[in-house]
């Protein structure tokens, strides 16, 4: 779940939220404005704060799609024989 969805249904503004997770309210903000890396422990009291309804891996897929740096995996393009 994405945390501003998160924040919605909770119905929690972001600076509350950032009291009860223990970090800056600026923080908050730069990750819902998107293209903010957040480091891991900010990530983990996240997911801490949500009860895991947020997880790990969706903040730092949202933090790739607010830069636009979406990692890709491409197929080979060369066929291997043996």
């Amino acid at each position: 779940m994405k945390l501003s969805d998160w924040l919605s249904k909770s119905g929690m503004n972001p600076t509350r939220f950032a009291r009860q997770a223990g970090m800056a309210h600026t923080t908050i903000l730069r990750i819902l404005n998107g293209g903010y890396h957040p480091q891991k422990e900010t990530r983990l009291r996240i997911v801490r704060a949500t009860g895991g309804e947020v997880t790990e891996a969706e903040l730092l897929v949202e933090a790739a799609l607010g830069t636009g740096r979406v990692p890709v995996v491409s197929a080979p393009t060369e066929r291997v024989c043996a």
